[in-house]
Order: C-alpha cells, then sequence, then structure tokens
C-alpha cells in the first residue's frame, strides 16, 4: 500500500483522527497499517460481512483487480451508513471532497475560515499527499461547528465561493446517493 493507506483507513469507516493516531503511534508505516487493519477487524460489527467490506473499500479506492480476486459476489448490495443527522459530513465523505479539491484545498480552507499558517502547519505535516492534507483541514473544520450543524450546506456554499460548481455538484449528488437514498428505504 503506498502513502495514501491512511485515506484507505477512512474508506473502511474509521475516523481520520484514529488512523492518524495509527501513525504517530507507530515507528514504521507497515507496522501502522497492521495495527489499523488488526483494529478496523476487531472493531465492525459483527453482523457485516467484513471481507465484502474491506473489497468495497479496496475498490474505492481504486484497488479494483485486487477486491476482484478476494471476492467474487456483489458488492453492491452492502448498505452504506446513514448520516448522523442531515447535512452531516463524515470523515469518508471529507475524503470525497478532498480527492476533487486538488490544489485548491488551501483556498477553500482560507473560505473556511483557517489562517495561512494553520494551513502552512497542515501542508508540512502531510507533504506528502496532498488529499490527506485536505482530509486534515476538512475534518478540523468540521470539527469547529456544533455537532448537529448541517456542513452539506456550509460546504456547498463554501464550494460555490471558490467557483467549483463541479465539485458542488457531484457533492450533492454523492451525498444523495449515499444517505439519502438508504433513509428512503429504511423508512
Amino acid at each position: 500500500m503506498d502513502v495514501s493507506w491512511r485515506s484507505f483507513g477512512v474508506r473502511l469507516g474509521l475516523p481520520w483522527s484514529k488512523v492518524n493516531k495509527f501513525f504517530a503511534d507507530e515507528q514504521l508505516t507497515e507496522q501502522a497499517i497492521v495495527s489499523m487493519l488488526t483494529y478496523w477487524r476487531d472493531s465492525i460489527e459483527r453482523d457485516r460481512h467484513q471481507l465484502k467490506v474491506l473489497c468495497i473499500a479496496l475498490r474505492e479506492h481504486g484497488y479494483v483487480s485486487l477486491a476482484g480476486e478476494l471476492y467474487q459476489g456483489d458488492l453492491d448490495d452492502e448498505i452504506a451508513p446513514i448520516a448522523i443527522h442531515n447535512g452531516h459530513l463524515a470523515d469518508v465523505d471529507m475524503l470525497f471532497i478532498a480527492k476533487h479539491l486538488c490544489i485548491d484545498w488551501t483556498t477553500l480552507g482560507i473560505i473556511l475560515g483557517f489562517k495561512r499558517s494553520e494551513l502552512k502547519q497542515i501542508e508540512l505535516c502531510f507533504r506528502f499527499s496532498v488529499v490527506e492534507a485536505s482530509i486534515e483541514m476538512l475534518v478540523k473544520w468540521r470539527e469547529k461547528h456544533e455537532a448537529n450543524v448541517n456542513h452539506l450546506a456550509m460546504m456547498d456554499d463554501a464550494l460555490e465561493q471558490l467557483e467549483r460548481e463541479d465539485i458542488r455538484q457531484e457533492l450533492q449528488t454523492y451525498y444523495q446517493q449515499r444517505y439519502q437514498q438508504q433513509n428512503i428505504h429504511q423508512i
């Protein structure tokens, strides 16, 4: 696994802060990855198909052939988690946004209220991955707000200010597919 292993941990459903703790606690990246995967395996709900969840995360992370080798069945029928509340953006949603931002992450950070010095510090800590620097910034932004705030609406406004209509539209589609369609089936 390459430097994007922390993003992969988020795809597995682990909180960004927990994934970063594995990185801080271990001396070697390989040890951190093993610790992260062991923690994930031990903490996943018993009624969920671990191999299936792992393969979905592998596929979403770009390891399509490995996912196909490990699991031959249908990966699309795994139930996605329901949003904590309407407009909540989880860490995996922040990953979705971060992957689309690329170099615009610092400009978005300014729009979201970060100081340039804060963004420079994040950039130094995550100098090998723009995506992971973006996730760090986005998670910090979310944590500055009350738990029941509509992050989706706030992000929509910020992306509008950034003039990234492409990301705004993709985020709305993604969010609706990931959460709102699940909510309809659960009612």
